[in-house]
């Protein structure tokens, strides 16, 4: 996939972002993380430097952006 990537959220926090990826994912997209570089090697997790971003594929964004949405709302079905 050679798309520019587009931002679909932004989470404070590594773990927050690791659970909107694996959510994404398990729904077809193609997430990938960015986080500012000092933020991670000094273990910030509040304010700027503790935020990361959700990106997925342009292809993708409208799609995972109501996956976003929906999970905010509490819309998602929940199955199990």
């Amino acid at each position: 996939m050679n798309e520019s990537p587009v931002v679909v959220d932004t989470v404070a926090g590594k773990l927050q972002a690791q659970i909107m990826s694996g959510l994404l994912s398990a729904q077809g997209f193609h997430p990938q993380l960015s986080s500012e570089a000092a933020g991670v090697a000094t273990g910030l997790v509040m304010g700027p430097m503790g935020e990361v971003q959700i990106l997925v594929p342009a292809s993708e964004a409208d799609g995972a952006k109501r996956v976003v949405n929906d999970y905010y709302a509490d819309r998602l079905d929940q199955k199990g």
